[in-house]
């Protein structure tokens, strides 16, 4: 993720780079589903996120690091559409 991250904040600065200028480098986020959300927490420890979104990541400990507001999603049965017939 923060390969991803030096990449793309690379790209919003190079002149002809259809990202050029279109990323503002203080708002950066990171989420993840499921495992990935383990290796957006890890991210997440970077001084450039702002935001860190879980869903579906179950309770693990946290990191070392000063807590942060996060929004946590855990979907359920009782969330899925009834079936009509």
């Amino acid at each position: 993720m923060l390969a991803a991250l030096d990449w793309i904040l690379a790209e919003n600065q190079r002149e002809g780079s259809p990202y050029y200028g279109k990323i503002d480098p203080a708002l950066v986020a990171f989420s993840g589903h499921s495992c990935g959300g383990l290796i957006a927490m890890t991210a997440a420890l970077d001084p450039r996120a702002k935001v860190l979104v879980l869903e579906d990541s179950g309770l693990f400990k946290q990191p070392s690091a000063e807590p942060q507001p996060a929004p946590y999603g855990l979907g359920r049965q009782a969330d899925e559409p009834d079936d009509q017939e």
